[in-house]
């Protein structure tokens, strides 16, 4: 339900991309239960269980 107050704001833009020397990401595969992980260093995993993918980030340099 859209109140009458948030349907007269103009649209806001978005947030400008995160950067740093250790930002992770971890994106939905619409269609599926899956989640693509990318570490800062740019190595990349799928994973259907988001705390394993989290480790798998966070164990940065030792990827497993």
């Amino acid at each position: 339900m859209i109140s009458a107050a948030s349907a007269t704001e103009p649209a806001r833009e978005m947030a400008p991309a995160v950067t740093g020397t250790s930002v992770y990401r971890v994106d939905w595969l619409p269609g599926t239960d899956r989640l693509l992980g990318t570490c800062h260093c740019g190595a990349v995993i799928v994973a259907d269980d988001p705390v394993r993918l989290w480790e798998w980030l966070l164990s940065h340099p030792d990827h497993r």
